[in-house]
């Protein structure tokens, strides 16, 4: 294995790969697996000193030499992790190598930067500075709490910088070393990077120690990535060197006598273990006790092995108390300025050694040279500037943890508070802010030696800001901790903090846990929060806090609950159990307001700057999912609520919702599109006006779900759905995103986008909406699945599923989920002509009562057209009408605003109420005009049906010719759809209409 060049005179031995061929060879292999689209962790695991990260390097400078980027970063063992460290320091690698191509001129790659990066390259900035010198940005946008407090916002910044990866033409092999020290959100990240779609370029190595199992980062593994992705994951178990790797070594660096030669390899193997790092320190060791003795000959010298010399020492040798004496024999100044090094980390620069030891930076490195001479720390050269300090890094963590253990525990409390007190000393204020981790980690070591007010105070201080930039970093556990550390100094002395200084932290750290999981925790730290906060606008804010929470896990009876407790503070009235005769009156004082208002004037407004109307916007606001799938006037009533705060108090952050809100259900049910468009527009504005992604997102999800494809047609409305997505993705904001992510496969179901796309689509934001605690919005994609898994896979049961999905009463637990379940079924039932799912499923009244006005809703029209076409006998002939007449109604306004996708639409209808007249020859000549309409928007699904239709008819009045002709035309729709089980149904149910030179192509 690789062993370290020591700096003594009496033995020279190089840095060597032994006994590793194997592990390359499957490093080579897994690589390129990798570059061939599959994503890969290799996870190499082994004792410490066993040569993790000497097979890893090796592997890296290799692959460099072959045009690879090779990136490395090490996790810190003696102190606690900065959150994301060594991810961010990876991708700074990666970015500083963009910026030296972008300044050779490179714009393939600034454009791919900038696609990516999109309306987040603001946020880069403050995270990878170099992004900022890359597009020249002048000044960079601040960033709210309400931006960047997401769940997983920088793992989708992350994500994204892998995406320029995989479009770019290097390679990137990237070397995490040493994870068994890593935070939640680095493991969190790579089960992100796996859900993902392929990979082109990027191959991820990962070390991590054998003897350190117990550490979260295993545990998290286990639970996190080996269930969903075993077969992504590559483990390299190494072992110590074989006898005959041993034996290389010494035949490659030692002349010794043959005789001599096994049974020094007996010895070394039985002392090391066959560990490289013990090999090359047991082998110094027996030349410094002359076991291994340099004799000079005639042609120049040998070493010769004096197995006596070792049995004289009366006992065997213990590796551990080598290296402690190979420590405790360097010059107690040199042991101190060591044990400082140490408690800093495994790498440090002389200036802080010498800020602490308040020692010339000369006579500090004078003091180190007899630990760089024994091979115990070494120096590292900064290429890049000759000028930079000084740096030393310890050649293996275990000589720095042999040191850190030799401290007393004084010594150690003191060490860290001087370092700590330095860093804040010699930087000043700004450095705490970027080394806010350094130093508060420092301080928390030995926070009791602080007797006076404001040290305590000033450590509490520096805890919160920590914890808040690990919250802006999305390493929330990390934040919890920090809070805990603040908290546990102020119960210590309570007495001398005030209630309202109190306050603002249990609320915080109520935050950080619900980021991260831990909902107990957030449960008790906002109790607390109750406890101090003084006015009912604090105590408001508490239960909104709430609200968000359980919001996110789907508890609908506990957001309403904590919403009437906010409410009630604020002294808002308002009605979780409202009347048809209470929504009617709020409807008619509503639209005597707006007369005297137009939608763009609303943008206009005074901004409201009352914290309680703002709190009260942004709770109703929060209320929109929950009332969203409990009922239509619950909505309905919430929307109303929210403009009529704004009509009375001004624009707040939830002033969008209530604009929009009044355009869909005043505009759309009174049939007047292009009117309720102007209002949803007016709440673009207002959204786009608060800075604020998230609320953007959810204007553009709110206004194109009911609007959208209305006014544009479904192709143009997904571009806007796209927008939306992003937006909420990159914010957090998943349950949005999960929603848009279903209104999109909606549309693209109904533009006649081919199948395997849709699927490829789905099967993505199935894997991202398993971020989501809300198990809804998982639920409808496995829902809107069964669609094109039907159509293209042969072997799937679609009945079977649909009976799986019924029986299982955890699956249909929200009336949005109920209706969308319904229509799906309705959809295959009449595309497969199942009868017995038809007639189920139309006995329930919520098929045709509901309005929910999405996309979905103009499937329900073709498919239950379809059935009152087809089972004429079964249902009463005046009722089947009047459904029609119906439908009729609603695509009206639709029309109106010369909307080509819904054409065929119209034209169908009319062809169906024909048909059911038993005007067929009438009928086929309107289905004709369907179709073609269906062909100018190749809306393929539509127009494979209106074939079909066709082809039924012509099948009662047996004319051949027409049917033939049909038949081709229903082929050419499902094929182009990709319904590949369709086709197959159509040619097995109708092929004896063609001839048998058609049958055999």
């Amino acid at each position: 294995m690789a062993i370290m060049q020591p700096n003594l005179h009496t033995i020279s031995i190089k840095d060597v790969l032994y006994g590793r061929e194997t592990e390359l060879d499957l490093l080579n292999l897994y690589h390129q697996n990798s570059m061939d689209g599959e994503k890969i962790i290799v996870l190499i695991k082994g004792n410490s000193g066993v040569g993790k990260s000497s097979l890893a390097n090796k592997f890296g400078l290799d692959r460099s030499k072959e045009g690879d980027l090779f990136v490395t970063s090490k996790l810190e063992i003696s102190r606690d992790n900065p959150p994301y460290n060594a991810l961010i320091e990876v991708f700074r690698s990666v970015v500083n190598e963009w910026y030296h191509l972008l300044k050779s001129g490179n714009n393939k790659l600034k454009a791919t930067i900038e696609e990516e990066l999109g309306v987040n390259l603001d946020y880069f900035c403050q995270v990878f500075p170099r992004i900022k010198h890359m597009f020249d940005l002048k000044e960079m946008a601040s960033q709210t709490t309400e931006e960047v407090i997401f769940r997983g916002r920088l793992n989708e910044m992350l994500l994204s910088l892998t995406r320029v990866i995989n479009r770019y033409d290097q390679p990137v092999i990237a070397l995490l070393d040493d994870i068994q020290w890593t935070d939640k959100g680095t493991v969190e990240f790579f089960r992100c990077w796996l859900s993902e779609g392929s990979n082109e370029n990027l191959f991820w190595i990962c070390t991590f120690r054998s003897e350190d199992d117990d550490r979260v980062v295993w545990a998290l593994i286990e639970e996190v990535l080996l269930p969903y992705y075993k077969s992504n994951i590559r483990l390299l178990l190494l072992r110590g060197l074989k006898l005959v790797d041993i034996h290389k070594l010494i035949n490659r660096h030692l002349k010794i006598k043959h005789d001599d030669v096994s049974e020094l390899i007996q010895l070394i193997d039985n002392v090391t273990g066959g560990n490289p790092l013990y090999v090359n320190i047991f082998i110094q060791e027996l030349c410094a006790k002359q076991i291994l003795a340099r004799e000079e000959e005639r042609e120049g010298f040998r070493w010769t092995y004096h197995p006596q010399r070792y049995k004289d020492l009366n006992r065997s040798m213990n590796m551990l108390e080598v290296i402690i004496r190979r420590i405790e024999f360097l010059p107690q100044e040199t042991i101190k300025l060591l044990g400082v090094g140490a408690a800093i980390g495994s790498s440090f620069h002389i200036s802080l050694i010498s800020g602490v030891s308040e020692k010339p930076i000369e006579t500090v490195k004078e003091i180190l040279m007899p630990a760089v001479n024994k091979g115990i720390i070494e120096v590292i050269n900064n290429q890049n500037n000759s000028n930079a300090p000084i740096k030393f890094r310890f050649t293996h963590d275990k000589f720095q943890n042999v040191t850190y253990s030799l401290l007393s525990e004084d010594r150690k409390k003191w060490i860290h508070q001087a370092i700590g007190r330095t860093f804040s000393a010699s930087l000043g204020y700004a450095a705490e802010d970027r080394n806010i981790f350094d130093i508060v980690n420092h301080y928390n070591h030995c926070y009791n030696y602080f007797n006076a007010i404001d040290e305590r105070k000033k450590m509490v201080e520096m805890n919160c800001n920590a914890a808040e930039k690990a919250i802006k970093l999305c390493s929330y556990d990390h934040a919890v901790a920090y809070y805990n550390k603040a908290i546990q100094i102020i119960d210590s002395h309570k007495e001398e903090w005030e209630d309202d200084k109190i306050y603002p932290i249990y609320l915080s750290a109520g935050r950080a846990a619900f980021l991260n999981k831990d909902f107990v925790s957030a449960v008790m730290f906002y109790e607390s929060a109750l406890k101090f906060a003084h006015s009912n606008l604090e105590k408001a804010y508490v239960y909104y806090q709430f609200i968000i929470m359980y919001n996110d896990v789907d508890d609908t009876e506990s957001v309403f609950d904590s919403a009437s407790k906010a409410l009630k503070l604020l002294n808002y009235p308002f009605n979780f159990n409202v009347s048809k005769f209470q929504l009617f009156l709020l409807f008619w004082k509503i639209n005597r307001k707006t007369k005297k208002i137009t939608p763009n004037s609303l943008v206009n407004f005074v901004k409201n700057d009352s914290q309680e109307e703002n709190l009260i916007g942004q709770i109703l606001f929060e209320l929109w999912v929950p009332s969203w799938s409990v009922n239509l006037k619950s909505l309905t009533y919430l929307n109303l609520k929210c403009l009529e705060l704004t009509l009375q108090k001004g624009l707040s952050n939830g002033s969008y919702f209530g604009i929009v809100g009044y355009g869909v259900f005043s505009g759309y049910y009174s049939g007047k599109i292009k009117k309720g468009w102007e209002w949803v527009q007016a709440g673009y504005k207002v959204a786009e006006e608060t800075d604020f992604p998230i609320v953007l997102g959810k204007a553009l999800a709110a206004g194109s779900t009911v609007y959208g494809h209305a006014i544009h047609g479904y192709k143009k409305n997904i571009t806007v759905l796209e927008r939306s997505y992003r937006l909420s993705k990159s914010t957090g904001d998943y349950i949005t995103a999960a929603y848009v992510s279903l209104v999109m496969i909606e549309n693209y179901l109904l533009a006649g986008v081919n199948l395997d796309e849709v699927c490829q689509i789905a099967q993505n934001k199935q894997s991202f909406l398993k971020r989501t605690e809300n198990k809804t919005y998982v639920t409808l994609n496995k829902i809107m699945m069964v669609i094109p898994k039907t159509l293209t896979d042969s072997n799937y049961v679609w009945t079977s599923e649909i009976e799986r999905l019924s029986k299982k009463n955890d699956y249909i637990f929200t009336l949005h989920l109920k209706v969308r379940w319904y229509v799906v079924q309705l959809f295959l039932g009449v595309l497969f002509k199942n009868v017995d799912v038809i007639n189920r499923v139309l006995k329930h009244p919520l098929v045709f009562y509901n309005n929910d006005m999405t996309p979905i809703q103009y499937l329900r029209i073709l498919t239950v057209s379809c059935l009152l076409v087809r089972d004429k006998n079964r249902f009463k002939f005046k009722k089947s009408l009047k459904i029609l007449a119906e439908f009729k109604k609603r695509l009206t306004p639709l029309l109106e605003v010369n909307n080509k996708d819904y054409f065929h639409l119209e034209r169908f209808l009319s062809a169906a109420e024909l048909e059911l007249k038993g005007k067929l020859n009438q009928a086929i000549k309107i289905y004709e005009i369907a179709i073609e309409e269906a062909e100018k928007v190749n809306a393929w699904p539509f127009l494979g049906m209106y074939a079909e239709e066709i082809i039924r008819i012509s099948e009662g009045i047996e004319n051949r010719n027409l049917g033939k002709i049909y038949f081709k035309k229903a082929i050419l729709g499902f094929a182009n759809w990709g319904a590949t089980v369709k086709v197959v149904m159509l040619e097995d149910q109708f092929q004896n209409w063609l001839k048998k030179e058609e049958r055999k192509m």
